[in-house]
């Protein structure tokens, strides 16, 4: 049975363009524990069985060695398929202890040596994504880390091709932004102006250096697009920016992810009913991708531009906007509202504090400051006072005040809106195969929203969550009995605030205009 699966993977990568190109290829890539890494090495050992080793420079933590940790990862669930399918392929992944922010990458003199000799293809997907991380701290991760990566490069014998996963985000002071790499601050002078700073002055200085950029996170991507452009002569460089990705659309399962950055944790807290107000932009477009597109686009990169954009890389780095408005635009208030609906239809079990409802309303306005303190900081206030009486430690506070530095750092890009040329991704797609096309697919025009909204959540509910989908039945009944609670709050509430105004409103003549029009509309708002 074995013997017929890799058989059949073998004919399938065959009628691949893009997995032939990966063939007798050894790949070396960063950041393999992260998200976006975890899978595009699903990808390749998945799709590309033909790669003869797969290089992941991994950093020691604790007690788990570099080879503990990758062999952790590859027992993961993602890789349920590849282990079922060709259980073999797992075998060209090779661990390299290393560290980004140590020269020569922290790695062993006989294993460099090695690495230099057999590495063809380099993927450098690592970054610090904090949104406001140190800036000393950033420089080092986002800036010096490439560099170290784009030296070692030139020290390949023979290196084909680097990928440099960067961000949509890092030229939001352009409107439309294109697929080139712009000018940005000069990559030796902050690196110069790292080593000579602590944390400390690194936090006073921020706001001058970073200028017209929301945060040290898309500034410092800007400058490592630069240094490559500046400093990358003689080495085939692409460029790929994602937006905000977010959990799988298709591959290898729908609707997975294993972390609460972004979309899917703040979808998690707008399903348990802790997030209801969503400070931005309900009309600007949202781009979001999902990561096995982001995988897809990633590792299509190098085969299209080494194919078909050769004269191009003479002339510095290719770049692939890999965002979704081009394809298949979506707003804030779409999304919110397929959120709230997914997690209607098939509620969180755990955890859950009031049914979800979720709105997105201007930032900065008197009404979302008023909505914010009615339904998070008065909820919670009371709520942690009721946990309290019965001698336990209070939590909703402190959960909405995560809840709260996340909106506060996502706020700017719910409020503005960018448009992103795609040109060299949809002429990439044109120029696929079939076959390419199937197994590589990036095509986000075919992407409907609402449902891929609605696996996400589920995806959150059963891979975040741990939720069993054989106990719906109990969610939904916890959702009924929260709806009752509610509304049985809401008239005790109206009944109070009525005994206290009636008195009044019958002074001035507006006691039935209360009773025709306020008392409805309180007691069917869904908050």
């Amino acid at each position: 049975q074995i013997t017929c699966l890799l058989s059949s993977s073998r004919n399938s990568a065959t009628m691949s363009g893009i997995a032939d190109f990966y063939r007798d290829e050894c790949v070396f890539i960063t950041g393999a524990t992260g998200f976006v890494g975890k899978a595009m090495l699903e990808k390749i050992l998945r799709s590309c069985p033909g790669v003869r080793k797969v290089y992941l420079l991994v950093r020691p933590r604790g007690q788990a060695s570099a080879r503990d940790r990758v062999s952790e990862l590859l027992d993961g669930e993602l890789f349920a398929r590849v282990r079922q399918d060709n259980p073999d392929v797992v075998s060209k992944v090779h661990a390299v202890p290393g560290e980004l922010d140590r020269e020569a990458l922290g790695i062993s003199p006989d294993t460099l040596s090695a690495l230099l000799a057999e590495v063809t293809i380099v993927f450098h997907v690592a970054a610090t994504v904090k949104f406001n991380e140190n800036l000393k701290v950033a420089v080092e991760m986002n800036v010096q880390a490439p560099r170290r990566i784009l030296h070692f490069c030139k020290s390949l014998k023979r290196c084909k091709m680097l990928v440099h996963v960067s961000t949509a985000y890092a030229h939001t002071n352009r409107n439309v932004i294109e697929e080139v790499v712009y000018p940005s601050y000069d990559h030796d002078k902050l690196l110069e102006l790292a080593t000579i700073m602590d944390e400390d002055m690194a936090d006073a200085i921020t706001p001058k250096v970073i200028v017209d950029r929301p945060n040290t996170y898309t500034f410092t991507k800007s400058v490592a697009e630069s240094m490559l452009a500046k400093d990358g002569g003689g080495i085939p460089i692409c460029i790929v920016r994602p937006s905000i990705v977010t959990s799988t659309w298709r591959e290898p399962v729908p609707g997975w992810t294993d972390n609460y950055n972004g979309l899917c944790g703040l979808a998690l807290a707008v399903g348990t009913g802790m997030l209801r107000v969503i400070p931005g932009n309900a009309n600007v477009l949202a781009d979001v991708v999902p990561v096995d597109v982001v995988s897809n686009m990633t590792l299509s990169a190098p085969w299209y531009a080494l194919s078909k954009m050769g004269q191009a890389l003479q002339h510095g780095p290719v770049v692939f906007n890999c965002t979704s408005g081009g394809w298949q635009p979506s707003t804030w208030g779409h999304i919110s509202d397929a959120v709230v609906n997914s997690f209607t239809r098939y509620p969180l079990e755990k955890r859950v504090v009031r049914r979800p409802s979720a709105a997105v309303y201007a930032p900065d306005s008197m009404r979302t400051k008023w909505l914010t303190m009615v339904y998070h900081t008065m909820p919670a206030f009371v709520a942690d006072w009721l946990i309290q009486m019965q001698g336990k430690q209070p939590q909703l506070k402190k959960a909405l005040g995560k809840i709260d530095r996340v909106l506060t750092e996502y706020t700017f890009f719910i409020s503005h809106q960018w448009t992103w040329e795609v040109k060299h991704s949809q002429q990439m797609l044109a120029a696929m195969s079939p076959e390419d096309r199937k197994v590589f697919d990036f095509d986000m025009g075919k992407l409907h929203w609402p449902s891929f909204h609605e696996q996400m959540c589920l995806g959150l509910k059963k891979y975040l969550w741990r939720e069993d989908m054989a106990r719906i039945h109990v969610a939904r009944r916890a959702q009924r009995r929260l709806m009752i609670i509610s509304l049985v709050v809401k008239t005790v509430g109206l009944a109070l605030l009525a005994r206290f105004l009636l008195p009044y409103l019958r002074k001035y003549g507006l006691a039935r205009s209360f009773w025709l029009f306020l008392a409805p509309a309180l007691l069917m708002t869904k908050a």
